[in-house]
């Protein structure tokens, strides 16, 4: 699993070496289209979790959440939920 801002969008060329041994977890939800930069009115996704894909996704998103009032980061966060096999 890799997860982090990875300063670029989905479709990027400099992330195409991750996606084939990692999937995109978000890719594989209904909430592919979400964004994650900025925290306030986000225009992209920057934001990844990345996982073999062998990794049964469950869920993934990216939420609002906000920390005594303010946004904790100039990112949202992205929060999945994986299945990993022994």
């Amino acid at each position: 699993v890799l997860v982090g801002d990875l300063n670029a969008g989905p479709s990027a060329a400099e992330l195409g070496p991750l996606w084939g041994p990692l999937v995109d977890v978000i890719a594989h939800t209904p909430n592919s289209g979400q964004l994650s930069y900025p925290a306030i009115t986000p225009t992209a996704r920057d934001d990844y979790v990345a996982a073999s894909p062998d990794a049964g996704i469950v869920a993934a998103h990216v939420t609002d959440i906000e920390i005594n009032g303010t946004q904790a980061s100039d990112h949202r966060p992205v929060v999945a939920r994986l299945e990993l096999r022994r």
